[in-house]
């Protein structure tokens, strides 16, 4: 089955509201999300950490997010929701507090911490974070927003699931 699913920038070496790089940047993905991003990390400058450089590093082509959704293949009958920490917070407390005790830290810390997750503690993560934790998580992407009246870092979660 096909899924429309929109890129994000890539990973930034500082999710913050100082950094414009940072808004839209991924923070981390499950090995099966469908659209493969590199996961590498890229500076403001631009350049990329490229341990096949002499240099250590490369230039970037474009930091540009381009947003047009993709085609991905995904498990028949497969659902996408997605939810900003914000928001997770506003809907349900103390889910979100069981989602930040998976994290080991709040939503201003789940872009330094989420991608330490192993792959079941970041899909065990999103279906308490999404209210999911009936559903089969098939695959989860965070990304990395600020809040551009306050600078509150705002990522959002997504996942892939399928009724069981």
């Amino acid at each position: 089955m096909k899924m429309r699913i929109s890129p994000v920038k890539p990973r930034s070496y500082y999710n913050h509201y100082s950094n414009s790089d940072s808004q839209g940047a991924l923070i981390c993905q499950s090995e099966n999300w469908p659209l493969k991003q590199s996961q590498e990390v890229c500076f403001s400058s631009g350049y990329f950490v490229d341990p096949f450089s002499p240099f250590g590093f490369t230039k970037a082509k474009s930091r540009k997010l381009d947003d047009k959704p993709v085609n991905c293949e995904v498990p028949d009958g497969a659902k996408h929701t997605s939810a900003y920490s914000d928001r997770i917070s506003q809907w349900d407390y103390d889910r979100y507090k069981r989602a930040n005790k998976i994290a080991g830290t709040g939503c201003q810390g789940w872009s330094q911490n989420l991608p330490l997750l192993d792959e079941k503690t970041l899909k065990e993560f999103a279906a308490v974070a999404l209210n999911l934790e009936d559903k089969k998580i098939w695959a989860v992407r965070a990304t990395h927003y600020y809040n551009t009246s306050t600078g509150y870092s705002c990522p959002v979660i997504e996942a892939i699931y399928l009724d069981e």
